[in-house]
């Protein structure tokens, strides 16, 4: 078996994994330095990243035909894919709630601190996601598809994830 990153799908899949887990990143750094224009910003960046992470890694799942080994993490994998969804919500509204705390005049540090869990509870979500993503999908895909079928898919994630970029 060869190693995934020989694979056209699992190399660009896992990249955009990465590109999406940096903006989570900015995002906390500019929530740290209660920067709320700028967290905002950020995340919306990683919210559309991360919806088109999850599209791609959904399709690229029902390409590749059922996991021959359909172990646990391609399981938890899926699962992740509705928790990260339906997380989303709940950071856009805890940071709703901060820009009213700001907008009061209220102690922001304090009501940033209040929702720091929500905030890095998504980051670990999506910390582990990736590393199940490693273990489960990524060698499923290069198992599943021949190098063609992968360069094909490759493509056209990438195409995808860079209209998801700002101009």
């Amino acid at each position: 078996m060869d190693d995934h990153r020989e694979h056209p799908l699992p190399l660009e899949l896992d990249h955009w994994y990465g590109v999406t887990g940096l903006r989570y990143r900015q995002f906390l750094e500019a929530l740290t330095a209660l920067d709320l224009i700028s967290a905002r910003r950020h995340l919306g960046l990683f919210s559309r990243l991360l919806l088109g992470t999850l599209e791609a890694s959904e399709w690229a799942f029902a390409e590749a035909g059922p996991d021959p080994r359909d172990d646990e993490d391609a399981e938890l994998v899926r699962v992740d894919f509705m928790i990260l969804r339906r997380s989303l919500q709940g950071l856009d509204d805890a940071l709703d709630q901060l820009d009213w705390v700001a907008r009061e005049r209220g102690p922001l540090r304090g009501a940033m601190v209040d929702r720091l869990d929500t905030f890095v509870r998504v980051d670990n979500i999506f910390a582990r996601h990736h590393d199940r993503v490693r273990a489960s999908l990524l060698p499923c895909l290069e198992a599943q598809l021949n190098r063609e079928r992968s360069r094909v898919m490759a493509a056209r994630l990438s195409a995808s994830m860079q209209r998801a970029q700002p101009n």
